[in-house]
């Protein structure tokens, strides 16, 4: 545990344990997509290599498919789109997804609406089961007797077809000393997915461009808003939401950002994709830098010294001279 982490600790210690933290502010998030493959092993398979039968342990792999593997790649759309929306909402704990507890209402109505779609999907799948199936043959002649063979009813193979959303449960560390650690590596997480975000996003809407429309700002907002969720974990978190509530409040309600907001804002997104930057931020405040006398400022309402003149967009060195309350410079 570093310093950080040691204050983390003992400012914890003062205001209920992290373990209750946890159990109280987290909760674990699955949801569980099945299906079948459209593939059968004949009874009498037999794998040849080189006009030799191979037999015994080693030759299992005689599958026929025959039914579509394109008509099955909506299994994985849907698994894919559920965890996606997890992640919005929280983060990785090695493949466990944990999620604040303030959030399993919202999450669990999105999940909802991906299982009724899912479940539309499979009554497609059913009614054009045949249809699916004839295709199959009149692409693959000369394998047709053998899929008709292997062919199951429509009724056999959907019933392995299933969306489930498993039961949320509290988060907690099995051994009590575990707790500073598993928040810890949540935190970490956070930081990474933040970060990870804030490049993805500066890349897509920023970079190259001199506005943006409300659209990338309520994304960033959905940052926000998953930050201050967790920032239980550390109280320290408290400082990025602080300063994105700053810039938010300098930008229109409305229409592109542009201009000095756009500015604002694009340096607030590329510094967040920095991982290094987020984690100092959260570590120390540091102390003001004395003023460059030469250099005419003006101060926004958002806190950020731009120079009158006007800097261009990727010169944010010379943008940024006086340090935030968290020590992060936009």
């Amino acid at each position: 545990m570093n310093q950080f982490d040691s204050i983390a600790a003992n400012q914890t210690r003062s205001v209920g344990t992290m373990r209750e933290k946890l159990e109280e502010g987290l909760a674990m998030v699955e949801v569980v997509v099945r299906g079948r493959d459209g593939e059968r092993t004949p009874a009498d398979a037999r794998v040849y290599v080189e006009d030799m039968e191979v037999e015994g342990a080693i030759a299992r792999n005689g599958r026929v498919q025959w039914f579509p593997s394109d008509a099955l790649k909506f299994k994985q759309t849907f698994y894919t789109r559920a965890n996606r929306l997890i992640a919005s909402f929280g983060v990785n704990y090695g493949r466990i997804k944990v999620v604040p507890v303030s959030f399993v209402e919202e999450l669990q109505e999105g999940l909802q609406g991906i299982k009724a779609e899912f479940d539309d999907e499979l009554e497609k799948l059913r009614d054009n089961f045949d249809a699916h199936l004839d295709q199959h043959c009149d692409a693959n002649p000369d394998s047709e007797r053998l899929i008709r063979q292997l062919a199951m009813t429509a009724d056999e193979f959907l019933a392995r077809f299933e969306f489930k959303i498993l039961s949320p449960m509290a988060f907690k560390p099995f051994f009590e000393d575990d707790d500073m650690e598993a928040a810890g590596e949540i935190k970490d997480v956070l930081l990474d997915d933040l970060a990870s975000a804030a490049k993805e996003l500066y890349e897509n809407s920023f970079a190259g461009n001199n506005r943006v429309s409300q659209k990338a700002v309520n994304a960033l907002k959905n940052l926000r808003s998953k930050v201050s969720a967790m920032s239980f974990i550390d109280d320290r978190l408290d400082k990025i939401v602080e300063e994105m509530d700053v810039t938010f409040d300098a930008l229109p309600k409305a229409g592109y950002v542009t201009d000095r907001d756009f500015l604002l804002l694009s340096m607030m997104v590329q510094l967040m994709s920095n991982r290094d930057t987020l984690e100092q931020s959260i570590c120390v405040e540091l102390p003001e830098p004395e003023a460059e006398p030469e250099a005419e400022l003006e101060t926004n309402t958002s806190g950020l010294e731009l120079p009158i003149t006007g800097a261009p967009a990727n010169n944010y060195a010379e943008a940024g001279h006086s340090a935030t309350t968290s020590g992060l410079y936009w």
